[in-house]
C-alpha cells in the first residue's frame, strides 16, 4: 500500500490556504465565553499570569485582567478557554491569518459607529450603555483591543452584544455596573457601545435568609452581617438595579457549577408548558472551548439536580429561589427610591438568570 503524502502548509495553493484560515474562525451566529478578571488598582497580585488592560478614567478604581488560568470554584486551576484565546493567536499568526480575521470581523465597516461614539463621550456623563441591546444589527459587531503583559502586547476581540462575558472578581465590594467604563471592549472613550451578557460565579454560601437580613440593614434594622458580607450582597442588588435590562430579557446570569443535566423525558404537560414559553424566549447557547453554558430556566428546574445533594439544604435553597429573591429584595429598594413606586418602567430592576456549564 503506498504511503500517502501531505503537503506542507505553505505549499498548498492560495485558495486552499485561505480556506482552512477562514475554518479557523469563529463561526458567525456562535456566542462566546470570554473571561477577565477585576482587580482593584492597588491589588494586582504579584503572580498574576496575564494580560493587563490599560487604565481608561482617572477616577478608575479597579484594573482588567484576562489571565492564562481561571480558578473554579474548588480553587483548582484550569486552561483560559476564552474566546478571544484564539482569536489573539490569529490576529498575529500570519498574514494570511491576519487576513483571515479581517473577513470575520470586518472592521473598517464599523468606523463610523466607533467614531461616533468616540463623540459621545464624556468623563462628566453617564453613556447610554444599551446601545448595542438596541438592534439585531450589532450584534457582528467587533471590539478589537489591546491588553499588555509587561513590555508585550495583544489584540483581542470580543463581540460586546453577543458574548458572554464571565467576571471574576476578587473583591465584591467592586461596582459591577461600572465596568461599562472600565473594560476595553465596552468603553464609549475607545469606540465601543457597552455590553449585554454579564457572568458571575454563584457562591454556595449565599443564602436568602442572609439577603433578607441585608435588607433589614439597608432599611435601618440592627446589623448583624459582617461589613464584608453586607457589601457583597449590595453589589449584587445594585447590580440589578443598575445595569440596563433588555426589556423583560435577562443579560444578567449567575453561573452554579454544582447543576448538571439530569437525563429525564419530560411529561405531555411539561413539553406543552416548555414549547409555550419557548416560542417567546431566545433560548442562548455560549460556548467556551469544549463546553457549553446553557440557560436554565426557572420553568425547566425539574431537568436540573445538583451533583452533591447534599450541597443544597432540606428546604430546597436553590440558585432560582436565591435569584428571585435578589429579585424582590432589589425591586423593594427601587420602589422605596422612585417617585412612582407603583409605575416602574420595564427593565427597571434586572432579574439575574441561571447558566448550566456542561461539557
Amino acid at each position: 500500500m503506498a504511503t500517502q503524502k501531505f503537503s506542507p502548509f505553505p505549499d498548498l495553493c492560495p485558495e486552499i490556504r485561505t480556506m482552512i484560515w477562514d475554518f479557523a474562525t469563529r463561526p458567525h451566529g456562535i456566542r462566546g465565553v470570554q473571561h477577565f478578571s477585576i482587580f482593584p488598582c492597588y491589588g494586582v497580585p504579584a503572580d498574576f499570569d496575564g494580560y493587563i488592560a490599560p487604565i481608561l478614567e482617572t477616577s478608575q478604581m479597579e484594573v482588567v485582567g484576562a489571565a492564562s488560568t481561571i480558578d473554579s470554584t474548588t480553587g483548582s486551576p484550569c486552561s483560559n478557554n476564552s474566546t478571544y484565546t484564539i482569536d489573539s493567536g490569529l490576529w498575529t499568526a500570519c498574514r494570511e491569518s491576519r487576513a483571515a480575521m479581517f473577513r470575520r470581523y470586518r472592521p473598517d465597516e464599523w468606523t463610523d459607529f466607533y467614531e461616533v461614539q468616540k463623540k459621545k463621550y464624556s468623563p462628566n456623563r453617564e453613556p447610554d450603555r444599551s446601545v448595542v441591546h438596541l438592534s439585531s444589527t450589532y450584534h457582528d459587531m467587533p471590539a478589537t483591543f489591546e491588553m499588555k503583559h509587561g513590555e508585550k502586547s495583544q489584540f483581542f476581540t470580543v463581540l460586546p452584544a453577543m458574548d458572554l462575558i464571565f467576571i471574576h472578581l476578587r473583591s465584591l465590594r467592586q461596582r459591577l455596573w461600572d465596568l461599562s467604563k472600565q473594560l476595553p471592549f465596552a468603553s464609549w472613550k475607545l469606540g465601543f457601545g457597552g455590553m449585554c451578557h454579564v457572568a458571575l460565579e454563584f457562591d454556595p454560601s449565599w443564602s436568602i435568609a442572609e439577603l433578607k437580613q441585608y435588607q433589614r440593614e439597608w432599611e435601618g434594622g440592627q446589623p448583624e452581617l459582617s461589613v464584608e458580607r453586607w457589601k457583597e450582597y449590595d453589589m449584587l442588588v445594585q447590580t440589578s438595579r443598575n445595569v440596563p435590562a433588555r426589556g423583560n430579557r435577562k443579560t444578567l446570569w449567575l453561573v452554579d457549577r454544582r447543576l448538571r443535566r439530569e437525563h429525564l423525558v419530560p411529561t405531555a404537560d411539561q413539553l406543552q408548558a416548555i414549547l409555550k414559553i419557548e416560542a417567546d424566549e431566545e433560548r442562548m447557547v455560549f460556548h467556551e472551548g469544549r463546553c457549553k453554558y446553557f440557560v436554565a430556566p426557572t420553568y425547566e428546574t425539574w431537568l436540573w439536580a445538583y451533583e452533591d445533594e447534599g450541597s443544597v439544604d432540606s428546604r430546597r435553597e436553590t440558585v432560582w429561589k436565591f435569584a428571585n429573591s435578589l429579585h424582590w429584595v432589589a425591586t423593594v429598594q427601587a420602589m422605596d427610591s422612585d417617585d412612582d413606586p407603583w409605575n416602574l418602567p420595564l427593565g427597571a430592576v434586572q432579574q439575574w438568570g441561571v447558566l448550566l456549564r456542561s461539557s
